[in-house]
């Protein structure tokens, strides 16, 4: 019983909303030069398309989800990761942190239609994709 309290009490902590839940303002985003360095090897499906999805500090202080899509073209993860890999190569910007529904977010310029971001905490998939739809 004490676990599914703990449980309940969690999840109603995590469903509020406001800023003094965010984690710490990050100094900086990941650099441009780290993430083109990056070699994909996840990717997940979304209602948009494939999107290609990295874990990693990229020289900074925090752990990061790079993310970049959607790939509406890709039939697996595999074309995902690969047309991923070709698109990073025009990766740009000097992004500064932006809060956005108590996530901390860097948003990239590239070549196409794709988005391309960075987000703090990094476990949570679903904030890329909230990146990808935020105005």
């Amino acid at each position: 019983m004490k676990v599914i309290k703990t449980m309940l009490v969690a999840m109603a902590i995590l469903s509020m909303n406001g800023a003094a839940y965010a984690a710490p303002a990050p100094k900086a985003c990941p650099s441009v030069e780290k993430l083109k360095t990056i070699v994909f090897n996840e990717a997940q499906y979304t209602v948009s398309g494939y999107v290609a999805y990295q874990r990693g500090i990229y020289g900074t202080e925090q752990m990061w989800g790079f993310g970049l899509g959607p790939f509406l073209r890709a039939q697996s993860p595999q074309e995902a990761i690969e047309s991923a890999q070709k698109v990073l190569a025009t990766l740009s910007g000097q992004p500064k942190p932006h809060l956005i529904q108590n996530v901390w977010a860097c948003v990239y310029g590239v070549e196409g239609f794709y988005v391309a971001g960075a987000v703090t905490p990094p476990d949570l998939f679903s904030s890329f994709v909230t990146l990808m739809h935020h105005d």
